[in-house]
């Protein structure tokens, strides 16, 4: 999975983290608000894949000479993704677990910068893993479509 295919809000938050030494642990939690129509509850799925890509995730030279070109990017934050390796913890409730709205999935607890930009785990746990790599979205990304990426990734809001 590209590691850039993240809201452009998660970059900036990664780059003023890094720049007010705010590394200190964080708590996330990844829950849902409100159940789709016609259901009354839902079903967790994707833990597996979701811890995959927190233990995987990095970016590449050309996605970090990307990054470095980017306005409001600092060689600090290019450094920091370079060497990106997650360092927190994940609890989750079980695979096949019946959830409710606004009731805790999954929790990252990491140093600050880390777990904002490791948000991107909600794309792999909500969608899964095989629905996000093969999507639009990526196809554009990877190909270096990025306004079309952009466009795509309107389709996924809900």
């Amino acid at each position: 999975m590209n590691a850039l295919l993240t809201d452009e809000y998660q970059l900036t938050m990664l780059e003023a983290c890094l720049h007010e030494g705010m590394t200190s642990q964080a708590v996330f939690e990844l829950y849902v608000r409100r159940l789709p129509p016609q259901r009354n509850y839902l079903v967790a799925a994707g833990l597996e894949q979701a811890l995959e890509l927190l233990e995987t995730l990095t970016l590449d030279g050309a996605e970090l000479d990307w990054l470095a070109c980017r306005p409001g990017t600092s060689a600090r934050t290019v450094d920091c993704l370079r060497h990106w390796r997650f360092e927190g913890d994940v609890d989750a409730i079980p695979e096949g677990t019946v959830f409710f709205p606004d009731e805790p999935v999954l929790r990252i607890t990491a140093p600050l910068h880390q777990a904002e930009y490791d948000l991107l785990v909600d794309h792999a746990y909500n969608y899964g893993v095989k629905a996000t790599c093969g999507s639009t979205v990526v196809r554009r990304a990877n190909a270096g479509d990025y306004a079309g990426a952009c466009e795509a990734y309107l389709a996924w809001r809900f």
